[in-house]
């Protein structure tokens, strides 16, 4: 398996939302840079759990609102710099995800810390509002504080699948 590089994915997948219309406003002066961080979650979370990272669509449904689909089932990785809440656009939480994981990614190093994950279920229930008046996108929010441990089942299967004994 080769390693995706992330700024290459990140922007192909930004073009590929913007040429079809479907790009939500962005927050950095660089239109790349959130979606650059996320695929850096995507790769890092897929060499984490050995796990193969989706390729570019080229259509402009996008992902189907998930980036793997696992034995537990279809887990969405939601990246962020500053990860206070795990964040699901209300547009998008009836997309496939039956889990999503937060992660943290790091400048330095260009690495990602998974800090935890909910499923849709438990996101479905949370309150919304929108962080940033300049994207006025509403989402789904939870505490990071507040989510499942990694290690915590069925996101445990994963680490075990991992070892050799899952998958």
């Amino acid at each position: 398996m080769t390693k995706p590089d992330p700024v290459t994915l990140g922007k192909a997948r930004s073009d590929i939302h913007r040429r079809f219309g479907n790009q939500t406003k962005r927050l950095h002066s660089n239109r790349y840079t959130e979606d650059v961080i996320g695929a850096h979650g995507e790769i890092c979370f897929a060499e984490e759990f050995n796990l193969e990272v989706r390729p570019v669509l080229k259509h402009s449904g996008g992902d189907d609102g998930y980036d793997f689909d696992t034995p537990i089932g279809k887990i969405d990785v939601k990246t962020f710099q500053k990860p206070y809440n795990l964040l699901v656009k209300v547009s998008e939480i009836h997309g496939e995800a039956e889990f999503y994981v937060l992660g943290r990614y790091l400048e330095l190093g260009r690495k990602v810390i998974f800090l935890g994950w909910a499923t849709k279920a438990i996101m479905l229930k949370c309150p919304t509002k929108i962080f940033h008046p300049k994207s006025g996108i509403l989402n789904h929010y939870l505490a990071a504080n507040s989510l499942n441990l990694m290690s915590e089942y069925p996101m445990s299967e994963l680490i075990i699948g991992k070892q050799g004994g899952l998958f």
